[in-house]
């Protein structure tokens, strides 16, 4: 039957399954609205080196606590030019550095970061931060900066807890 005021030709019926499926269709985007990633640093810390060195490492954890996948395209420093997610592979005898390039992380999924592993390498530094002090470390995503303040340390923490990283999102 058709309304003569609204042009249409839609039944009562026809009119209420458009508007639930309409509601539907917002609740869905809405929801999708809200899905979001969420990156956090855990017990972060630098290893210190000697002033005239002008590379280090940084090791700890980064997690994706958010409810989608994210994907980390970089890692920056406050007191490096250079920063990159690399790993360790042994070949032969030797280990080598390999960048990592973008990392995938799924809803709850963990990078770790160890000596011996997946680590960030941090280059370019033309004054080594002191043991002791605390520096900037940031990760990038697709659509996030999340940084956090880690300690300079000589040697890896006896507890998780003692790299006393303070989390801060920019």
């Amino acid at each position: 039957m058709m309304n003569p005021s609204s042009g249409d030709n839609l039944t009562p019926v026809n009119r209420l399954k458009t508007a639930i499926i309409g509601c539907h269709s917002l609740a869905l985007m809405l929801s999708m609205g809200t899905a979001q990633a969420a990156i956090e640093w855990q017990n972060v810390w630098v290893r210190a080196m000697p002033p005239t060195q002008q590379m280090t490492a940084a090791y700890g954890t980064i997690s994706n606590r958010g409810t989608t996948s994210v994907t980390l395209k970089g890692v920056s420093a406050d007191f490096a030019t250079r920063a990159e997610l690399h790993r360790s592979v042994q070949q032969g005898n030797a280990v080598r550095m390999i960048p990592m390039g973008l990392v995938e992380l799924a809803p709850g999924e963990s990078l770790i970061l160890k000596p011996g592993g997946a680590h960030l390498m941090l280059m370019g530094i033309d004054s080594m931060p002191a043991p002791d002090t605390s520096v900037s470390l940031c990760a990038t995503t697709t659509s996030d900066s999340v940084c956090t303040m880690a300690r300079v340390l000589r040697r890896a923490p006896k507890s998780p807890h003692d790299g006393h990283s303070e989390h801060m999102s920019h």
